[in-house]
């Protein structure tokens, strides 16, 4: 299965449930998003009077079978500074003590 990005999740959580939304109910995604999703299959067009005069989208069985496998966590970067240390250490010490 092809992994959602962040703002394809949002766009399957606001259609769960059978939610038909037009394009004033998903002011946060793009066209490119949209189109992406449709060609995906994970939401379909409603004919124009779906969502008043305006056509609209709803999930599809893939689309809510994406939304119900959820995304996987975002894999964090070790800290610069854990990283650091063991350069850190292959570095001769400069300070002197003075007799």
């Amino acid at each position: 299965m092809i992994e959602p990005t962040k703002r394809e999740m949002d766009v399957l959580q606001a259609l769960s449930g059978g939610a038909v939304e037009g394009r004033g109910g998903l002011p946060f995604i793009g066209e490119k998003t949209i189109g992406d999703m449709l060609a995906k299959g994970w939401i379909e067009e409603v004919p124009r009077g779906g969502v008043g005069r305006t056509m609209g989208y709803r999930s599809t069985a893939a689309g809510d079978a994406v939304r119900a496998a959820g995304r996987k966590p975002k894999q964090r970067k070790p800290s610069r500074l854990k990283t650091l240390a063991p350069r850190l250490r292959t570095i001769p010490p400069r300070l002197h003590t003075l007799d």
